[in-house]
């Protein structure tokens, strides 16, 4: 896949089916996709916490779905996954069945919170409460803060 740099209203030209790019990674300046050909998953650039005024003022439901996007701090994760592990722990560390964690994964592959590419090929939630990775799937404590999968 190709990655380039083009600027954040091409991002939501994208979104908004009036530009089709190259596949591949699209980078602007506060914004990222990856364009498969048929369909785009979206982002914030590491450390933009909202979209550009520009995105905001070119498409109100673009911006509000980015918004929603913001990532947890690097202090939010470390509590949410000390968190996680104190319950696990707590429960005597009890894992789902190979059945179960391949459910949980396909419901998270599917959702467009998920980046399948992020920490290392372990993929990342960009859900505002979560921020996991595919590790989580195993913990029978665990639930998808966005409903997806319950624990």
């Amino acid at each position: 896949m190709s990655v380039r740099g083009v600027s954040d209203l091409e991002i939501v030209a994208l979104w908004q089916r009036r530009w089709v790019p190259e596949v591949g990674h699209l980078h602007g300046p506060t914004l990222w996709a990856i364009w498969d050909g048929r369909g785009a998953r979206y982002g914030l650039q590491p450390g933009c916490h909202e979209p550009a005024t520009e995105v905001l003022a070119a498409d109100a439901e673009f911006g509000a779905f980015l918004m929603g996007l913001s990532l947890p701090s690097p202090a939010q994760l470390l509590a949410h996954g000390m968190a996680a592990f104190g319950r696990w722990l707590a429960a005597g560390l009890p894992v789902v069945s190979e059945t179960e964690r391949q459910a949980r994964g396909a419901e998270c592959v599917g959702c467009d919170l998920w980046d399948g590419a992020a920490r290392a090929g372990l993929g990342m939630c960009r859900h505002r409460s979560c921020g996991c990775t595919s590790l989580k799937w195993w913990l029978k404590t665990e639930r998808c803060p966005a409903g997806r999968w319950p624990a």
